[in-house]
């Protein structure tokens, strides 16, 4: 049987291990953006010093989206969760798809648009992680066994039997 930990020390650990990941997941979505931009012009903007801007800033939202939900799924599965992986990323997306048309149609200026984004891509992470858990297996009533054993001793070994009854 797995342990799992309570809900708030599994939750603290998936914040931690989403952002966490969600970090890397930038840093490689980042160059990864810029490397495509750089080679085949995919994103690549207005002429300038920073033509493949674009790209970068695109490959970073993406890796940081998808970063932070596979951070709260091996979190929760460190500490015993039981969540799927899928669903996990999907409320990450949906909650970063959803908050952006909804601001990007209510709020013209989109000053706030990356803090409501984020806070979206978290709360979508964590309710798709938390919300399709397999339920907690019931705990198996200890069966009797017997097993043989050995035992040292400074006055020499000796072989018996142990049990659980």
């Amino acid at each position: 049987m797995r342990f799992r930990a309570p809900l708030g020390q599994r939750m603290i650990t998936e914040v931690g291990a989403g952002i966490v990941t969600a970090l890397a997941g930038g840093a490689v979505g980042g160059l990864a953006g810029f490397w495509l931009c750089d080679r085949w012009g995919v994103g690549r903007g207005v002429s300038g010093d920073l033509e493949c801007g674009q790209g970068l800033i695109l490959g970073a939202v993406l890796g940081i989206v998808e970063g932070y939900g596979l951070g709260v799924w091996w979190g929760g599965e460190v500490m015993g969760g039981d969540g799927h992986l899928l669903h996990t990323l999907l409320g990450a997306n949906l909650g970063a798809v959803l908050s952006t048309v909804v601001m990007v149609a209510a709020y013209p200026s989109l000053t706030v648009l990356p803090l409501v984004v984020l806070a979206s891509v978290m709360l979508g992470s964590h309710l798709g992680y938390e919300l399709f858990q397999r339920p907690a297996p019931a705990k198996v009533a200890s069966r009797p066994f017997l097993q043989p054993m050995v035992s040292f001793s400074a006055h020499g070994a000796m072989l018996g039997w142990g049990g659980h009854f």
